[in-house]
């Protein structure tokens, strides 16, 4: 019957909850002291009760929440108080991702509300003007998207906060219009050519082949941030013949970039001669100095503001100059001259701590989804980072992507063997995805790291259990 169905999924769900809750219990995703006290063994059996009854009591919540249609103050009157501080606290996280999921919806839709959007399926359609009165009182961007073969004017009428432009192939945008941040981006585009006849601080260009940007005057020009651009990147001024191709100048701004730093080793402080691995993507800006277009890859300080190493070398010889010790020490050791020396441009070790630790605290405060977005950035200036690779993992498993996690797990005890928690939760996956033989071998493989770990032990059991009861081929 259903209502057997849904007993035996409530069980279903519970044991893998119970999993999870055993992982929580003693597993914290911060590096704890090598002397922190081990938590006290616990019963398999009731920690699943528990998490039945959480569960239980979780979907007679959404039941009542529903029947009241989430009015407020209804939904709070109708629940049973909580029984204990954990499940207080629990309640306080779902509440809070529930709100924060809200209002990101809000935002998007506020967003999505305020952008006039065309193009989307057109071809080869006449020439479109676009002008005050489409965007009305509501509308504070424009939008281009989708379009093949098209023309579209943003008209001088038009005031709006941003322009972007997306997915297009051989279309050419007119922009004679304000924007007031100055700020436009395009993206995904083929064979596509801008028309700028008004100021633009900025256009970020992304994953674009074939791009032409045109400027009506060169004093509109400001700056143009690109990446992973394929085939050209041409720059165009009316009143000026020549035109530069910035995917082509790429190549001089690396080995300008080359020259101008040093890669140090972490442990010894020593230059060393090959790169950190990183798959950060590579990302450059093009501006006009001293009267010509320069371009230069862009360095990501350790507050992660973009830079590049010649504005770096700038302000430490500038530091210099005006009397700080640690700048000229700095260069002396550089090897420096007036020019003021090379420079360590390299910060990823910093970025992917500070990136690993706002994982932590999202996933802290029951936000999985945000966390593993974080470790996710953190692996990609780090990608054999082991810590984030089991804490993503951890967040795999709480939102229930257990081959994910498996991933994680198993790339995370290939790179550092020695790590418990990797092995652990690569056993976790296994055991949820009922590969229980499996599950026991890295279950056993975590318990020879730290026989003391009551968790390790409960799961090994479990997972030992499971698989004498599994069926044999």
């Amino acid at each position: 019957t259903d209502r057997t169905d849904d007993r035996h999924a409530r069980t279903h769900r519970a044991r893998d909850r119970a999993i999870m809750a055993a992982s929580e219990r003693t597993d914290s995703l911060t590096n704890e002291a090598p002397d922190a006290p081990r938590l006290t063994r616990f019963d398999w059996d009731k920690i699943a009760a528990e998490e039945a009854a959480k569960l239980e009591l979780e979907e007679r919540e959404e039941a009542e929440a529903e029947a009241l249609k989430r009015t407020k103050g209804a939904d709070a009157s109708s629940r049973d108080a909580p029984r204990s501080a954990a499940e207080a606290e629990e309640r306080r996280k779902r509440e809070a991702l529930r709100e924060a999921k809200n209002a990101w919806l809000e935002r998007d839709a506020a967003d999505l509300a305020a952008k006039l959007v065309v193009g989307e399926g057109e071809r080869g359609a006449k020439p479109r003007t676009i002008t005050s009165a489409d965007l009305g009182e509501s509308k504070n961007a424009v939008h281009v998207k989708g379009a093949t073969d098209c023309v579209f004017v943003i008209d001088s009428s038009v005031r709006c906060a941003k322009l972007f432009v997306e997915d297009c192939v051989r279309c050419e945008v007119r922009v004679a219009a304000v924007v007031v941040t100055q700020h436009a981006e395009i993206w995904g585009c083929v064979d596509c050519t801008v028309d700028v006849q008004t100021q633009l601080a900025t256009i970020q260009a992304d994953g674009c082949v074939g791009l032409r940007v045109r400027y009506a005057e060169f004093a509109h020009f400001g700056a143009i941030v690109h990446a992973t651009c394929d085939g050209s990147l041409i720059v165009q001024f009316q009143r000026i013949v020549t035109q530069v191709d910035l995917v082509a100048a790429q190549a001089e701004a690396d080995a300008a970039h080359a020259a101008l730093t040093t890669t140090k080793d972490a442990s010894t402080k020593d230059p060393i001669e090959s790169p950190i691995e990183t798959n950060e993507v590579a990302q450059y800006i093009t501006r006009r100095v001293d009267g010509k277009l320069l371009t230069e890859r862009v360095v990501r300080g350790k507050d992660e503001f973009p830079t590049t190493a010649r504005e770096m070398i700038e302000a430490r010889r500038e530091a210099a100059v005006a009397g700080c010790p640690d700048a000229a020490k700095a260069i002396e050791e550089s090897g420096g001259d007036e020019l003021g020396g090379r420079i360590d441009a390299d910060t990823s070790a910093e970025r992917a701590e500070r990136r690993k630790d706002a994982g932590n605290e999202a996933f802290k405060e029951g936000n999985y989804p945000q966390a593993a977005v974080h470790y996710t950035q953190c692996l990609e200036l780090k990608p054999r980072h082991h810590v984030a690779l089991a804490n993503r993992a951890a967040c795999f498993l709480k939102m229930g992507e257990h081959a994910k996690a498996l991933d994680d797990a198993s790339s995370c005890a290939s790179i550092a063997p020695d790590y418990v928690k990797g092995h652990f939760r690569k056993g976790l996956a296994l055991h949820a995805m009922g590969a229980h033989g499996e599950a026991v071998v890295a279950l056993t493989h975590a318990e020879k790291l730290d026989p003391k770990n009551a968790q390790v032990v409960e799961a090994l059991r479990m997972a030992a259990f499971k698989a004498r009861q599994q069926p044999r081929d």
